[in-house]
């Protein structure tokens, strides 16, 4: 396997690793040390796709300036644990115990993509693109590293 195929897979996995720890962490700054890893992937993933500047932009300005004024404001905050509730109190208000409630929003946002994809040569020739885009750029890769 390439090097850079395996640095791709591998950077992809870091990537998600950090969006779903980003997204379950408990701790404010576990989060914003989560979201640091997934800008540190993303900008190596800029640089395998030949892009140095998006890269390093990627950053300084992200991973670096963005994030220690993120993390100054949690730190000045005194931000704690995240504190649980039993369920959402819009939910509540409709009359619904959240499960009910997250599976009704889910449904009316699933009826709402099934009533914009019958407008099928448009919404096919988006996924198209961005699947010829995708596999282009992966193509790519794996070209410029035999």
């Amino acid at each position: 396997m390439n090097i850079a195929i395996l640095m791709f897979f591998v950077c992809a996995l870091l990537a998600v690793a950090g969006a779903v720890v980003l997204i379950l962490a408990h701790e404010p700054i576990h989060s914003a040390l989560a979201l640091v890893l997934v800008m540190m992937a993303l900008a190596v993933l800029y640089l395998l796709l030949g892009a140095p500047f998006i890269a390093a932009v990627q950053v300084i300005v992200y991973a670096g300036a963005v994030m220690v004024l993120f993390t100054f404001v949690v730190m000045l905050l005194n931000a704690d644990r995240e504190e649980r509730t039993l369920g959402s109190h819009a939910a509540r208000i409709v009359g619904l115990d959240p499960d009910k409630f997250t599976i009704l929003i889910a449904a009316s946002f699933a009826a709402v993509v099934a009533a914009r994809l019958r407008n099928l040569p448009v919404a096919v020739g988006v996924a198209l693109r961005f699947v010829r885009l995708f596999f282009g750029s992966v193509a790519r890769l794996t070209q410029s590293g035999k």
